[in-house]
């Protein structure tokens, strides 16, 4: 459900977290963050490759 109050959005929406009070009720989320170093990898166009990473906090992602 999303409700608009004063030209802003809140409820289940792209609108700014920190003004949603559903958000501010919520506990503290911890978000995933990328930890692997960045590389540059070459591959021919047409090949399948995988990129290699790690990510810390992976959680239900």
């Amino acid at each position: 459900m999303v409700s608009i109050r004063n030209g802003t959005a809140f409820g289940n929406s792209l609108s700014d977290p920190m003004l949603d009070p559903d958000f501010i009720d919520s506990p503290p989320m911890v978000q995933p963050k990328f930890t692997s170093r960045s590389q540059s990898i070459r591959a021919v166009i047409g090949d399948t490759i995988t990129l290699p990473c790690e990510v810390e906090n992976l959680g239900e992602y």
